[in-house]
């Protein structure tokens, strides 16, 4: 619908000027297709002054048009408005994490962050709970509402975790319960029924480590046929696992 000569390769152009190769267009115009038919020029450029203003590096605003190049297409006013509250949060703008939570509250829109916020705080968080959760993982923010919901409720409800543990933890809020939560939590409930550890085992770091780490850890270190099935059973499964 937009003309090729007078929008979309001048939109181009200008993209390619910051992001320097083909390759990293493409990978922007994947990550935002809203791009190619918004008014590039005009919002981002106001939205990047505004950033400078605020003492954000050019190799930091690279990055949030690398990432979520949605983000720098929000009405000047708005996007202000969503800077000046990341920076009240305590945000150092000369940090990555400013970017980083520019970014989750400029794609989240302002209900959807409510109703988040309303879901984790209905788990027992305090406000200044929230803000250090945020702090600490800003992608939090970025997940939907029913992941937030599904994940919170498993791990307080199912497994017995305190709210606390995700405040400490809320990568945990990333992770993916199918593929990685389950079937970890399955294998460490055969250990600690087997009283294989020989130290208390702390559920959230076993969570939270890499897959190679954790296999290392809890599979090749015990050896033990009934882990081995729970893990790799459960891998495919989406049975609810009781708590630990």
């Amino acid at each position: 619908m937009s003309s090729l000569k007078n929008h979309i390769i001048p939109t181009f152009d200008f993209l390619k000027g910051f992001v320097k190769t083909n390759e990293n267009l493409i990978s922007v115009l994947k990550r935002s297709t809203r791009v190619i038919g918004a008014h590039v020029q005009k919002l981002m450029v106001s939205n990047m002054n505004t950033l400078r203003a605020h003492g954000v590096p050019d190799p930091h605003i690279l990055r949030l048009i690398m990432w979520q190049p949605q983000s720098l297409l929000l009405s000047p006013d708005m996007f202000e408005k969503v800077v000046n509250a990341i920076k009240e949060m305590g945000f150092e703008p000369t940090r990555r994490s400013f970017i980083m939570g520019v970014r989750a509250m400029s794609t989240c829109g302002k209900a959807k962050w409510e109703s988040k916020k309303e879901i984790l705080m209905s788990y027992g968080w305090s406000e200044s709970d929230f803000l250090l959760a945020f702090k600490r993982q800003t992608m939090i923010m970025v997940c939907s509402v029913m992941k937030i919901r599904i994940l919170m409720d498993f791990f307080v409800e199912k497994m017995g975790l305190k709210s606390s543990d995700i405040v400490r933890c809320p990568n945990l809020l990333l992770l993916s319960l199918e593929r990685r939560i389950i079937p970890r939590v399955s294998a460490l409930k055969v250990v600690m029924s087997k009283n294989l550890p020989k130290n208390d085992i702390d559920v959230v770091c076993y969570l939270n480590m890499s897959k190679k780490v954790f296999e290392k850890k809890i599979l090749t270190c015990y050896m033990d046929p009934e882990v081995m099935e729970a893990y790799k059973s459960s891998l495919h499964s989406r049975d609810p696992v009781i708590g630990l």
